[in-house]
């Protein structure tokens, strides 16, 4: 269901953002039904692995 829309968060309203209020939906189906991996939002692409981990490189690096 969710998995192959666009993450919400992404058009989601500062404030929307700041108290999490994107995730309203997901939550009210999840109290209504069993949640399962295809009902679980798209990985944001500047949260995929690949682009947390060169950041994360890259911090670790400097801090050395």
């Amino acid at each position: 269901m969710y998995y192959t829309q666009r993450h919400p968060e992404e058009e989601a309203s500062f404030i929307s953002k700041i108290t999490f209020f994107w995730l309203i939906d997901l939550f009210q189906f999840g109290h209504n039904n069993q949640l399962t991996v295809n009902d679980i939002y798209r990985v944001r692409r500047c949260d995929a692995c690949g682009n947390v981990s060169k950041k994360f490189y890259i911090l670790w690096n400097n801090e050395l």
